[in-house]
């Protein structure tokens, strides 16, 4: 008995402790979908994926044509993301050279 009790206050400590780090602030829905690796939130800032280097899509400023399934790979991103609330992580830098 005293056991099963012990377990019960350890897994709540466990959610207790675990909900800080599903603080409000790490928590952002997504206003838009650039192509297939970048996505800009509500508040403006752009978000560019860590390790995914999708093919581009017709921009015009630079303007670049757009390359072989870059429009494929844009749908799937909107599908993942589009308009939803999604938890982002960090690396070490948390900007690239174009500031996102």
């Amino acid at each position: 008995m005293k056991r099963s009790i012990l377990f019960v206050y350890l897994t709540l400590l466990s959610i207790l402790l675990s909900i800080d780090r599903l603080s409000a602030e790490e928590w952002f829905k997504v206003k838009w979908v650039n192509d297939g690796d970048t996505i800009v939130l509500m508040d403006g800032r752009q978000i560019r994926y860590i390790g995914i280097n999708a093919p581009e899509i017709k921009h015009s400023e630079p303007v670049q044509k757009a390359q072989p399934y870059g429009y494929t790979a844009s749908n799937f991103n909107k599908k993942l993301v589009f308009t939803k609330i999604v938890h982002l992580e960090f690396d070490k830098e948390r900007y690239d050279q174009y500031g996102r």
